[in-house]
């Protein structure tokens, strides 16, 4: 009887975590300008988790004093990274869509080198905390059976996670690879 109400338990927890969510599915279409390959992202994750636990934390939390860097990262991405900073202004046309137009260039130029940013000394100046993540890759003997990567993510907020995508990039009609991850702003 303790086993079956511990496998009830385990089981009733586990259907209730954040992480047993498929992601929701884009294409990323590089045929498509910059300013227009990730028309429909935003919508896309606020349609599968809303605002309120997927980007409004995430934004509310990186606005914390680092308006400092905005203006470098900026202009770094506009000199350095034009394709990259054209398809941030798709995304925040994404943003203006889905109703908050607050969170524009200003904001989304800081994501390309938050992951970075938060893994260094530096970035605890302005209210981050330092942080890493933990990954496996299981490549088997057969070659016919499928690679298997997992990792944890620790970034906060837990809301974080909810900006993953499911992304299938293609180019001329064809599937080029796809990406499993939250770093597509």
């Amino acid at each position: 009887m303790r086993l079956l109400v511990a496998i009830v338990a385990v089981c009733l927890a586990a259907a209730s975590c954040h992480g047993l969510q498929k992601a929701p599915e884009f294409t990323l279409n590089l045929d498509l300008p910059p300013q227009q390959r990730f028309t429909g992202a935003v919508q896309t994750i606020v349609d599968a988790h809303g605002w309120d636990d997927s980007f409004g934390p995430v934004f509310n939390y990186s606005d914390n004093g680092a308006d400092l860097l905005r203006p470098t990262y900026e202009r770094v991405l506009k000199s350095r990274f034009p394709e990259r900073y054209a398809e941030l202004q798709s995304i925040a046309a994404g943003m203006a869509a889905v109703g908050h137009p607050e969170v524009n260039m200003t904001d989304l130029v800081m994501f390309p080198f938050f992951y970075e940013s938060s893994h260094i000394h530096a970035f605890t100046q302005f209210g981050g905390y330092p942080r890493a993540c933990t990954g496996i890759l299981s490549l088997p003997e057969d070659p016919a059976l499928p690679m298997i990567h997992g990792r944890n993510m620790d970034e906060s907020p837990r809301a974080g996670r909810n900006i993953t995508l499911n992304m299938t990039v293609t180019r001329g009609g064809a599937t080029l690879y796809h990406i499993f991850d939250w770093t597509w702003i």
